[in-house]
């Protein structure tokens, strides 16, 4: 029973030796093996998809180190080449020409290949007037063609600042509609915009072309408050501070003045911003913005109301713009006890 286990065992070797080598011994495969790296920053690769254009043989990824290893078979090609591709999401691929002719009598060629990176990377930190930080401020990019203004669609990329006023953001190159199966632009704008709750917005604009794919760009952004203060004090028509008052403050664009109550009505573009109750000594504070868009109306013109039980409701009004951000103003109320 074991010589005929061990002529089998002989058999085998041989008919493998027949399938794998040709008549002088030499394997019937050739091994391609090599090196990705990032071609702007020079780092390695990792999962790099290295396979034959035609599909002939096989494939592999590349490791952690960027290097790769695979083997096509020696005669797969009727035209003595082999096309290899290197491939990877987020980078244009890259393909190489095999020429038979360069194998070694090892049968192993190397093959390096360097990737762009379809996107370029933005930067930077948002600051405000007083060079101070801002934690979670928002920016978002919109692209348009060379020769729009840079906002003809959403990017699709967002990102937010972290506690130090830093940010990463990183834009795929666009395409001639909003849509992989569309041709990439070879030159673009992009519309770069910080937004933050009580400042104002703030969009850099910026020229790119395919030869600034795969690069980090700086972009800092300062943003102007766009808050004011407002805060006074609430006293009876005797002069005594009145406790836990209401005030409330609604900006408008446009209305309609009572003349005789002294306080405006229909208003448009109008939008109640905040409130708040005086101390025990009758004063108030009220954080606001300098102006604002509701409803398609520009709003500049704010409305304080002060009311409380047992008194007439009294209104003062304020005129702001965009440039008093920052400022603080007084708004003092004289309630008459309703009789």
């Amino acid at each position: 029973m074991k010589k005929v286990l061990c002529y089998l065992a002989c058999l085998c070797g041989i008919a493998m030796s027949f399938i794998s080598c040709d008549p002088n011994g030499a394997s019937n495969e050739i091994t391609i093996y090599g090196n990705v790296i990032d071609r702007t920053t020079g780092q390695p690769l990792y999962n790099v998809l290295i396979q034959e254009k035609n599909k002939v043989g096989g494939s592999t990824v590349t490791g952690n180190d960027g290097n790769y290893e695979f083997t096509l078979p020696l005669n797969g090609s009727s035209d003595g080449k082999y096309y290899l591709v290197a491939s990877k999401d987020k980078y244009s691929s890259s393909e190489y020409e095999l020429n038979m002719s360069s194998v070694d009598k090892n049968r192993r060629v190397k093959v390096d290949f360097q990737l762009t990176k379809e996107s370029i990377t933005y930067t930077g930190i948002v600051l405000d007037s007083k060079n101070n930080p801002i934690f979670d401020a928002h920016i978002s990019a919109q692209f348009s063609s060379a020769s729009g203004s840079g906002t003809d669609y959403n990017i699709g990329s967002t990102t937010m600042t972290d506690a130090n006023g830093k940010y990463t953001l990183e834009l795929p190159r666009p395409h001639k509609s909003n849509s992989q199966d569309y041709p990439p632009y070879d030159q673009w704008k992009f519309a770069i915009t910080a937004t933050k709750n009580g400042y104002h917005d703030l969009t850099h604009t910026l020229n790119q072309n395919v030869d600034d794919m795969g690069k980090t760009i700086t972009l800092n952004f300062i943003l102007n408050s766009s808050s004011i203060i407002i805060s006074g004090k609430v006293v009876d028509q005797n002069g005594q501070p009145i406790a836990y008052a209401n005030v409330s403050d609604e900006i408008f664009s446009t209305g309609t003045w009572n003349s005789e109550y002294g306080y405006y009505y229909n208003l448009k573009g109008s939008k109640r911003l905040s409130s708040t109750q005086t101390d025990v000594n009758g004063n108030y504070t009220i954080s606001s913005v300098g102006y604002m868009s509701v409803n398609g109306y520009v709003s500049r013109n704010h409305e304080f109301t002060c009311e409380k039980e047992g008194y007439i409701t009294q209104y003062r009004y304020l005129t702001t713009s965009e440039s008093d951000g920052g400022n603080s103003y007084n708004v003092d109320f004289k309630l008459k006890i309703k009789e």
